[in-house]
């Protein structure tokens, strides 16, 4: 479906975007982040 391909582009540019770390991008790479971060220091 369209939504899924835009997901899908989404997907693809936040993990373009995390390799320069732009400002405002962290909106997108963030959140997949901190849980990550979170869970292998277990405080969840």
């Amino acid at each position: 479906t369209a939504k899924a391909n835009k997901l899908k582009r989404n997907e693809v540019n936040c993990g373009r975007d995390i390799a320069i770390l732009h400002e405002e991008n962290k909106k997108c790479w963030l959140p997949g982040l901190i849980p990550g971060w979170l869970a292998k220091n277990k405080f969840i």
